[in-house]
């Protein structure tokens, strides 16, 4: 029997958890309707009226109260530089004024066509899967939110408790703690790369005492602590800022760690000055439903924290999941959703077989990676002559082959991902020049197990694949008499979405989400914690929400973006030894062992999310399709240097001549697009003047960085009419549901190739 948080998925010998986050757009999907004519001009001659009418409904747009609160939350500076002088009229047809619809129209397409996780423009609600006779079921609440809350970003509390640590009264006061990437031996302080800091008496006796818990002024009565404590923290040795971990509150940790300061004249002026700027929050949060008043508040944030800290209020410009501004706002749509066994059964067979593939994949993954460790591990010990290496070595060594990002994967998984693809081919079987492909789950399940044989998960994480699923159906009632299509949108490998700060802190009972997970990794777990100026670290995505203080953590650096409970292993106490052909990772002071993939595993879980793709591109690949699942949605590619028609400057036969393009190529009216420069895929209508217009803008703008990158573009699918999500007034919403699967029956291995 599966334990309480799961449902088995028919008999594939997985299970998925019970709870399921629904994603979905804030705005109706049919909104993006706005921007596409009814007749879109065949000739440049009738170009300038359908632009004109574009111009029109962008207006009427950017008059919307919501449209404008939405980008007074997301880019106050776009409100009042776009948004609003659009809402005035159009002007004469200059190049700034089209500028400003393009930028309007990207946040407009966003809003209405993508499952985003972030404001009221893209709300997060949860949907439970139970043993029922209904495929779903579905009450929309009386409004689109259940509740809304803002945020601060924890880079924001740093930088205020780095401006009241500033203050010499403050000084006494901080509890320092040593950086907990070291270790203190009887020589000095050993660093990750095995180095050793050596210490003078004066700062042997100060490092001593600084436990995180003993203030300044008690580590030495009779003077001198403050100025050897300053020269620990320059040297990397000490922490005696005010600093916490990434987390949801990081506000109210800052509170704490001022409230113990004895002194009234220290604390009650650095308490003020962050009642400032949480008060300004406060008002922020207040002014929700208001464009304008957002606008006001957040200009208001925005000098309180410059006011406060001397800086920027912002961080990371241009940059995606970057957490630029200072506070952020993230919702729960008001829905109830219930999904049930017909659902299920339709849904079993082609999943199954995908994660089976999934589980293959992140195995060899995870067998590769071991295989290059244990060859850069043999390379270090020629080198020095040691039989073990610090790990902190064996990070840097491998950081060529570690590093990736949304756009690109490191060039060691890409011999892999042709293979995973080579076998998919081998079952697929797709005719030459195909643009729908059906199979039947049953009559490629042999094929699939004798491609992708099964193998334990190599780490723990890799116990689960989060599946993106989406349903094609004009409403609920149709899903219910069996009248619809599912379709995959993106299966993360090795990872558990849910762990992600929105999810967690949006569940009525994160609770649940913690044990299940808890449950899943059992005590196998170990985490590396990135630096807190990682550029992954934020406070709503990454590093997970979802730990346990069965997990272990280690960190090589001085400001770790999570604190455990527990403690972190340091990085300077850990080295890679080989037993038995497998790399280890031993910590030297208690003599506790790790495989070392495991020790590896949050890198392994980050390449390996993005590296689930059945289907190898090239210019066309059809929609692919195993019962009921679409598992491959119809796909294009065009180098961007060919496609002279984006680079056309008059607008009018840039139109037409993308038009006849789309029809010449057997395009669809409406897609998403995406290039090398973009890190999220974008939708086009061809019918949009502003658009097409703004497709034309990427593919110029991917030509002059990219010369020799693609454009592709992929079906939309569900369409605008396959909207199931509804509200309670009976308009329709994009959306998707973000799965967990669990291989129960496997335990993750040693590290050892299998």
């Amino acid at each position: 029997m599966p334990p309480g948080h799961l449902i088995p998925l028919g008999s594939t010998g997985w299970h998925l958890w019970k709870l399921s986050a629904l994603r979905s757009a804030g705005f109706r999907a049919t909104d993006i309707l706005l921007l596409t004519d009814p007749h879109p001009p065949a000739d440049t001659g009738a170009y300038p009226a359908a632009a004109e009418r574009a111009s029109q409904a962008l207006a009427r747009c950017c008059r919307d109260p919501r449209f404008r609160e939405a980008v007074a939350w997301q880019n106050p500076q776009v409100l009042r530089h776009a948004v609003d002088p659009l809402a005035a009229g159009p002007a004469a047809l200059a190049a700034k004024w089209r500028k400003r619809e393009l930028k309007v129209a990207r946040y407009l397409q966003r809003y209405t066509t993508k499952n985003d996780s972030i404001g009221f423009f893209g709300p997060c609600g949860w949907a439970t899967w139970e043993d029922g006779p209904d495929a779903l079921r579905l009450v929309p609440g009386r409004g689109l939110l259940a509740r809304r809350t803002v945020y601060f970003e924890s880079w924001a509390i740093d930088a205020v408790a780095d401006a009241l640590a500033r203050d010499p009264g403050l000084l006494p006061w901080l509890r320092p703690r040593p950086s907990p990437q070291n270790v203190i031996t009887a020589e000095g302080v050993r660093r990750p790369d095995g180095s050793i800091l050596r210490l003078s008496p004066d700062e042997r006796r100060v490092l001593d005492q600084c436990d995180g818990d003993r203030p300044v002024r008690e580590i030495a009565p009779d003077g001198g602590a403050e100025a050897v404590v300053e020269k620990l923290r320059d040297r990397g040795i000490l922490q005696p800022d005010l600093r916490g971990p990434i987390e949801a509150h990081p506000e109210r940790t800052l509170l704490a760690k001022l409230g113990r300061i004895a002194d009234p004249h220290v604390r009650d002026p650095a308490i003020t000055r962050l009642r400032q700027l949480t008060d300004a929050r406060d008002r922020l949060a207040a002014a929700s439903g208001d464009a304008d008043a957002v606008h006001a508040a957040t200009t208001h944030l925005d000098r309180t924290f410059e006011r406060i800290t001397q800086q920027e209020p912002a961080r990371r410009p241009g940059q995606s999941y970057a957490g630029r501004s200072l506070a952020y706002e993230d919702t729960v749509r008001d829905v109830r959703l219930t999904l049930g066994r017909p659902l299920l059964d339709q849904l079993a067979a082609p999943l199954g077989l995908l994660l089976d593939s999934a589980r293959w994949l992140a195995a060899q993954l995870g067998d590769r990676y071991h295989d290059h460790f244990r060859t850069l591990l043999a390379k270090a010990r020629r080198r020095t002559g040691e039989q073990a290496i610090p790990l902190a070595d064996l990070v840097g060594m491998a950081t060529p082959d570690i590093v990736f990002s949304h756009r690109e994967l490191p060039r060691l998984t890409a011999p892999l991902i042709e293979e995973f693809q080579r076998r998919w081919a081998r079952v697929l079987r797709i005719p030459p020049g195909a643009s729908r492909h059906h199979l039947d789950a049953a009559r490629i399940r042999d094929r699939v197990a004798a491609e992708f044989p099964r193998s334990a998960p190599r780490w723990a994480a890799a116990v689960h694949h989060a599946p993106d699923l989406m349903i094609a159906a004009e409403s609920a009632a149709a899903i219910n008499d069996g009248r619809y299509l599912l379709v995959l949108g993106e299966l993360h490998v090795g990872i558990n979405t849910l762990s992600a700060r929105p999810f967690v802190e949006q569940q009525a009972d994160p609770g649940w989400l913690r044990r299940a997970s808890e449950r899943d990794h059992g005590t196998r777990r170990v985490i590396a914690v990135p630096s807190k100026e990682s550029a992954w670290a934020n406070s709503r995505t990454y590093p997970p929400a979802l730990t346990s203080p069965l997990d272990t953590f280690w960190t090589m650096y001085g400001d770790p973006a999570l604190t455990p409970d527990g403690g972190l292993l340091p990085a300077a106490d850990l080295h890679v030894h080989e037993r038995d052909g497998t790399a280890v990772v031993r910590a030297g002071r208690d003599g506790r062992e790790f495989p070392l993939l495991e020790v590896m595993g949050e890198y392994l879980s980050g390449i390996a999310t993005n590296a689930f793709a059945p289907v190898a591109g090239g210019g066309h690949r059809p929609r692919v399709t195993v019962d009921r699942l679409v598992i491959s949605r119809e796909r294009w590619a065009f180098p961007v240097a060919g496609l002279a028609w984006a680079f056309r400057k008059d607008p009018a036969a840039r139109f037409v001549e993308a038009r006849r393009w789309r029809a010449a190529h057997r395009l669809p009216e409406r897609a998403f697009y995406r290039v090398e420069t973009e890190d999220k895929p974008i939708f086009v209508d061809f019918g949009s003047t502003v658009l097409v217009s703004l497709l034309a803008q990427c593919v110029r703008c991917c030509a002059g960085e990219s010369p020799d990158a693609d454009l592709t573009l992929s079906e939309m699918l569900p369409g605008l009419g396959e909207c199931w999500l509804a509200d309670a007034a009976g308009g329709r919403y994009t959306a998707e549901l973000r799965l967990v699967a669990v291989d129960e029956a496997s335990e993750p291995g040693a590290g050892r190739p299998r």
